[in-house]
């Protein structure tokens, strides 16, 4: 997910920064003020929720647990490796962290640590998405 402008350096835009409107990512295409900045200046926060495999068992988890395939969590989230660029929009994410929170209920106290481990990475991200107000993306 990506920093709103509030949170990048100021004048951001004199430098040639321009917006993505749909994932809130600000980009620099001159490649000569483009190395003045760090690869990443415009990430606010980076997850690595899992490789091919984990990503499958989990949607597995989550669709055995939400019992539909209609859920932001599966269908955005957990997306099928072809979706690219799946965007989870600011004003999706209290249903977003309402469907992780029935996921957890339902849960219990089952010990499902990669489960577990991916709320608590979803939940990081819903958090920085919200103080940015800007929508999470996944690459």
């Amino acid at each position: 997910m990506y920093f709103a402008r509030k949170s990048l350096p100021a004048h951001i835009e004199s430098h040639g920064a321009k917006l993505d409107p749909t994932t809130g990512e600000y980009f620099i295409e001159n490649p000569g003020i483009r190395r003045q900045f760090p690869p990443e200046f415009s990430v606010a926060n980076k997850r690595r929720l899992g490789n091919e495999s984990a990503i499958a068992g989990l949607r597995q988890e989550v669709q055995s647990i939400l019992g539909n395939t209609e859920s932001l969590l599966y269908q955005r989230c957990l997306a099928d490796g072809t979706h690219g660029r799946e965007v989870v929009e600011y004003e999706l994410l209290d249903q977003l962290e309402a469907e992780m929170a029935k996921t957890l209920f339902r849960i219990g106290g089952q010990r499902r640590q990669i489960l577990r481990g991916f709320l608590r990475a979803m939940a990081d991200l819903v958090r920085v998405a919200k103080r940015e107000r800007n929508p999470i993306v996944f690459v």
